[in-house]
C-alpha cells in the first residue's frame, strides 16, 4: 500500500513537466474570435497559456483589460470520444445552476469556448495533499455533485456508459495496436461480468471527469468545469471519477457515500467499488490510446495508464474479498 501510493504520488507529478506555451498559430486565431463575435478590430489582448489541460489549448485571455478563459478545442475530438454538441447541451443544464461559469461563447464545430475566467484554486485532494480542509471539502464537492445529478435523463433505461466506451477504446487500441497489457482480455471478461451485476434506473448528469483542477474555488463558491466527457449516466460513476481522481483512501470514500446517501448500505459500497474498477480501466485505456513517443508529450502516458490499470485490480481484489464473484478470477495474481 505505501509503494501503490508512492507510486501514484511520483506519476501524477509528472503532468506538469511541460510548460504550457503558445501552440503554432493560437495568437491570431483567438484575434479573429475576439473580432468575430465583438465586431470590433481594436482592442487589446493579453494572452497566457495554461499548463492544465492533455488535450485542448487552454489561455487566460485579457481583453481590455478583462479576464476569460478561451479554450480551443483538440483537432480530432472523435478519437478521444467527445461529443462537442452533446457536451454543449449538457453545459447549458448546469450553468443555469450556477454549476459551471456561464458560457460568453460556444462552437461546438471546432470545440472553441470562451467563459468568464474564474479566479480560483483547484479544490479536494491533489497530490496525496488536501489542498482544503478535509471534512469540509468532501462535503462541498459532494453536494456540488448532487446538483448536477438532480438533472435526471427521462424514463428508465439501461446504462450503457461506461460499459460501451471501454468497448469503444479497446477497439480503437487495438486498430491503433497500441501497447496493451498482456491480459487485457482477462480485464475485459471482469468487465463484462460487472455489466451482468449492473441495475437498471433512471440515469442522471454525469461530469465523468472529477481531477481536482476541474473544481474550481474561489474562496466562496466552488465551480466545476471541463464538461467534455460529461454524459447521462449511473451516478455512482461519478462517485468513482472522484475517489479515483483525488486518490480517496478507504475512509475518505466512506465519507462519501455517506455524505451523499446519509446512511450508505453495504451494497452501495459494493456498486461503487464496481464502478472504481470501471473507471480505472476507461482511463487505464485513454492513456495506452494516448500514448506515443512523440517529444511533444506532456505527461507520461504509458505510466499513468499502468498507474490506472493497477487500480483497476486493486478494486477487483476488494470485490473478491468482499465475496463479491468476477467470473472466478484470481484477482490476487496480478
Amino acid at each position: 500500500m505505501v509503494f501503490k501510493r508512492f507510486f501514484a504520488l511520483l506519476l501524477l507529478s509528472l503532468l506538469s513537466l511541460k510548460g504550457a506555451a503558445f501552440c503554432q498559430g493560437d495568437e491570431q486565431i483567438i484575434r479573429e474570435l475576439f473580432e468575430r463575435t465583438t465586431g470590433r478590430t481594436t482592442f487589446s489582448l493579453n494572452i497566457i497559456p495554461i499548463a492544465e489541460g492533455l488535450t485542448n489549448r487552454n489561455y487566460k485571455v485579457f481583453f481590455d483589460g478583462d479576464p476569460v478563459f478561451v479554450r480551443l478545442g483538440h483537432k480530432d475530438p472523435h478519437s478521444l470520444r467527445i461529443d462537442r454538441a452533446k457536451e454543449l447541451s449538457m453545459y447549458r443544464l448546469v450553468e443555469k445552476d450556477g454549476i459551471a461559469p456561464q458560457l460568453l461563447y460556444s462552437d461546438p464545430s471546432t470545440g472553441t469556448l470562451v467563459a468568464p475566467f474564474i479566479q480560483g484554486t483547484p479544490y479536494g485532494k491533489k497530490g496525496g495533499q488536501w489542498l482544503y480542509e478535509r471534512t469540509e471539502s468532501i462535503r462541498k464537492i459532494v453536494s456540488l455533485l448532487c446538483r448536477t445529478h438532480a438533472h435526471q435523463s427521462p424514463g428508465l433505461q439501461e446504462i450503457e456508459y461506461p460499459f460501451h466506451i471501454i468497448e469503444a477504446y479497446i477497439q480503437q487500441a487495438r486498430a491503433a495496436s497500441a501497447l496493451l497489457p498482456k491480459d487485457i482480455d482477462r480485464a475485459l471478461d471482469m468487465v463484462r461480468t460487472l455489466k451482468s451485476y449492473h441495475p437498471q434506473h433512471s440515469s442522471v448528469l454525469c461530469h465523468q471527469d472529477l481531477v481536482p483542477d476541474n473544481f474550481i474555488f474561489d474562496g466562496e463558491n466552488l465551480f466545476l468545469v471541463d464538461w467534455e466527457y460529461a454524459d447521462w449516466g449511473d451516478p455512482m460513476y461519478d462517485l468513482a471519477a472522484l475517489c479515483i481522481e483525488h486518490q480517496f483512501d478507504e475512509e475518505e470514500k466512506e465519507m462519501v457515500l455517506q455524505n451523499y446517501f446519509q446512511t450508505p448500505t453495504e451494497k452501495e459500497r459494493v456498486h461503487l467499488e464496481m464502478m472504481c474498477m470501471l473507471y480505472s480501466l476507461r482511463d487505464a485505456l485513454w492513456y495506452f490510446i494516448e500514448n506515443n513517443p512523440s517529444p511533444e508529450k506532456r505527461c507520461d502516458y504509458l505510466g499513468l495508464a499502468y498507474y490506472h490499470y493497477h487500480n483497476f485490480y486493486a478494486s477487483a481484489q476488494w470485490l473478491q474479498d468482499h465475496q463479491v464473484s468476477l467470473a472466478s478470477y484470481n484477482t490476487a495474481s496480478t
